[in-house]
């Protein structure tokens, strides 16, 4: 693992879904705004990838990897 490391909380908007039939007045319903925060892995023009947890061998655990067109925002936290 690289010397520096990056954390970094992620905004990013999730879909929502309504279950069964409903009528056109309550299917205008909000997307979901997410937060995630970890480790940064890597970031492309696809994805972002970040991680919670990181063991001495090498391995990733928890790992999230989420679409470029979803998030909002990126802060690097201190």
């Amino acid at each position: 693992m690289s010397e520096k490391i990056k954390i970094v909380q992620v905004m990013w908007e999730d879909i929502t879904s309504q279950p069964g039939w409903v009528d056109e007045e309550d299917a205008d319903i909000q997307t979901c705004m997410c937060t995630s925060v970890g480790v940064l892995i890597a970031k492309t023009k696809q994805h972002i990838t970040i991680a919670q947890t990181y063991a001495d061998a090498g391995m990733w655990g928890n790992v999230k990897k989420i679409p470029t067109g979803v998030v909002r925002k990126i802060k690097v936290l201190k």
